[in-house]
């Protein structure tokens, strides 16, 4: 048996960490219910927290939103840590110093859909929507919707959203893009609200299964 050395706290909104089981590493105890005046070091996940801000000791914001998200530039803690948090501290795909910069895990399981006998090479994108009624007035969100509606990529995405995307400069024409896989999604998966659904499909459909949710770049646009 592990001998418990060090006691980590672990605080996140998005993810409900207040409803999670302790666990142990090595001899690391993890607990989102350690206060945090107890703990040796802290993890945040995704939420901008003000216990970041708070701990002395050694600490950990890993995020997986891209640079441009209200996150780092709206939110008034989020704005705070940007400034105040160095390389070390802000675990995520962007950072700019590359031995801190740790993928975005988007699933994690076992693919059950069966293999299809004759896979295709393709470009495949999955994304969960448009970017808001007027995304081709956001520079970020218009060269993003660019390379993914290009007619060369296969677009996966929550139906019920992209069935209404305004089509520029057209903006009234509102139906999914032409190369949304709509009648793919309906017939073999039915699409949930996160993204196991496109992973059953790579895997069925396509010969290349690596999918990268957002850009790996230090510079993401």
């Amino acid at each position: 048996m592990n001998t418990i050395k060090y006691k980590c706290r672990i605080v996140s909104e998005q993810f409900h960490a207040r409803n999670w089981d302790d666990f142990t590493i090595d001899d690391v105890s993890y607990s989102s219910r350690l206060p945090l005046e107890n703990a040796d070091a802290l993890i945040a996940l995704y939420d901008p927290s003000e216990e970041l801000l708070k701990f002395k000791g050694p600490k950990i914001w890993f995020t997986f939103e891209p640079s441009w998200h209200r996150h780092f530039n709206q939110h008034p803690v989020g704005r705070k840590l940007m400034r105040v948090l160095n390389d070390s501290e802000h675990i995520f795909y962007g950072n700019p110093n590359p031995k801190y910069q740790v993928p975005h895990p988007t699933y994690r399981g076992p693919l059950t859909t069966p293999r299809s006998s004759t896979p295709k090479e393709a470009a495949v994108t999955c994304v969960s929507n448009f970017g808001g009624q007027t995304w081709f007035l956001k520079r970020h969100i218009r060269l993003r919707n660019q390379m993914i509606l290009h007619p060369s990529v296969e677009l996966f995405g929550r139906p019920e959203s992209w069935a209404v995307f305004p089509h520029f400069p057209k903006v009234w024409i509102r139906r999914p893009p032409s190369n949304f896989q709509a009648e793919l999604l309906q017939v073999k998966i039915t699409w949930t609200k996160n993204m196991f659904a496109f992973y059953q499909i790579i895997k069925w459909r396509y010969v290349w299964k690596i999918v990268w949710k957002q850009i790996i770049s230090p510079k993401n646009l």
